[in-house]
């Protein structure tokens, strides 16, 4: 809510110096704050677009369906990585529309875990391993869809590419598949991974997390939503 409130007092405070400078930017800001308080289906996605500086109020072209098979062993995270954990799919079809991606027919959404939220905020609260108890339970999703999204970024929802409230990039987590060290450490323990992409600067990038460290609230798990 504070970081809200401080973009609000921050946006008055530059429709006051337009109001000053520029009346041409100002009936244009009013123009756009009119059709988002009237039809804010329309245009808010639009505008989100605009804000991360990629294309928008283009023509929607037709919806694209897309044949992946979900079985596919993924790419490793880092070279000699063990494939420790791999639930794999099937051939499915990929389907977006309005911004939301389908497989299948059923909508890819975002999860947060309760160990990253107390006291109703988000907080980095606990390992990557603790999460992974609660979410493997859940209609995860695996890194084969990680490298498909890499090879067809078009495909990334929307949603995914918001930022969180403290202007951080999201990082998506794709639980079904899990890595690890070839070799033990110096402790004796073969450290853990899980594939995650984020989406930043207009462009979806692959990458990977420890499960021994802390688990910011920024990291997010990739399921079916219904």
């Amino acid at each position: 809510m504070s970081n809200s409130m401080e973009m609000l007092g921050r946006i008055t405070k530059e429709l006051v110096l337009l109001s000053h400078d520029n009346g041409g930017v100002l009936g244009v800001v009013c123009d756009l704050l009119e059709k988002l308080v009237n039809d804010q289906d329309t245009y808010l996605p639009e505008l989100k677009q605009f804000a991360r500086k990629e294309p928008c109020w283009v023509k929607i072209g037709p919806v694209i369906n897309k044949q992946v098979d979900l079985a596919m062993l993924p790419t490793l995270p880092f070279p000699n990585a063990i494939i420790q954990k791999h639930v794999g799919g099937r051939k499915v079809v990929i389907q977006k529309e309005n911004g939301n991606v389908y497989i299948n027919g059923k909508q890819l959404g975002l999860y947060r875990s309760i160990h990253q939220q107390q006291n109703g905020n988000t907080q980095q609260t606990e390992l990557g391993v603790s999460v992974l108890t609660e979410v493997e339970k859940l209609p995860v999703q695996n890194a084969t869809l990680c490298d498909f999204l890499t090879a067809h970024p078009e495909y990334v929802p929307e949603a995914w590419k918001e930022r969180d409230g403290s202007g951080k990039p999201i990082f998506v987590c794709f639980w079904n598949s899990l890595f690890r060290e070839p070799k033990p450490t110096a402790h004796g323990i073969s450290r853990g991974f899980v594939r995650c992409g984020s989406w930043d600067n207009g462009h979806w990038f692959p990458g990977y997390i420890c499960l021994g460290r802390v688990w910011l609230s920024n990291r997010l798990a990739a399921i079916f939503v219904d």
